[in-house]
């Protein structure tokens, strides 16, 4: 069986972090990571626009861990309410920008999710999983594109599964 450096290297990286419990990978050019957010410390800006109209932003911060509760970084991102055709009409349109800090580099992720009633923090269905893309990183995770999977738990914090395409 021949293997390119690029494999190996990727498999090495891959078993490295699936033993610190951080990430495993997926296939040759996949890994995942499953980190959980802790309940965040949230601020609106509604001394501008009443929460949950179109134009409020909620900021947000949180510290992130392993699964075994381990700290490994933070969460600092913000969701600004874009839906502008159904606004009064329950579910709204939120933008979401969030930037996942780890020792060693960031993660970038954006994209648009749909959340229940204006004024709240809950997805839409029942907080089923949302999914954003990874539009970049830093440092060792440097032209990291892919995808966050997110999914809001019972407590107040998130679950998100990261899944990068190397």
């Amino acid at each position: 069986m021949n293997f390119s450096r690029k494999m190996l290297i990727g498999s090495f990286v891959g078993a490295l972090a699936f033993s610190l419990g951080i990430a495993s990978p997926v296939n040759a050019e996949t890994t995942k990571m499953v980190v959980i957010q802790e309940a965040p410390v949230i601020k609106h800006n509604e001394e501008v626009v009443e929460i949950g109209k179109t134009g409020s932003i909620l900021y947000f911060e949180a510290a992130v861990r392993t699964k075994s509760g381990k700290r490994i970084g933070l969460l600092s991102g913000q969701t600004s309410v874009i839906d502008l055709s159904r606004e009064g009409e329950g579910d709204v349109v939120r933008y979401r920008e969030l930037v996942f800090a780890f020792n060693g580099g960031q993660i970038v992720a954006l994209g648009t999710s749909i959340y229940a009633a204006q004024g709240t923090t809950n997805f839409r269905n029942d907080n089923a999983p949302v999914t954003i893309a990874v539009v970049g990183g830093t440092g060792k995770y440097r032209s990291a594109k892919g995808e966050v999977v997110t999914t809001k738990r019972a407590d107040g914090s998130y679950r998100h599964v990261i899944i990068l395409d190397r």
